[in-house]
């Protein structure tokens, strides 16, 4: 694990891992295909909020 998404997981219950997993390689997809930056804030079930 890339050790900048280390606090994501710390953050996120276990059992919501898969869930987080899901949502960061969505993010990943977006900043690849826009070339864009945003802000990530995460809840404790793994819900990313792009802002």
């Amino acid at each position: 694990m890339h050790p900048d998404l280390q606090r994501f997981f710390n953050h996120v219950w276990p059992i919501f891992w898969p869930w987080l997993v899901w949502n960061l390689l969505r993010v990943a997809r977006w900043h690849m295909r826009t070339g864009r930056d945003a802000l990530m804030p995460v809840d404790c079930f793994g819900n990313i909020e792009l802002t």
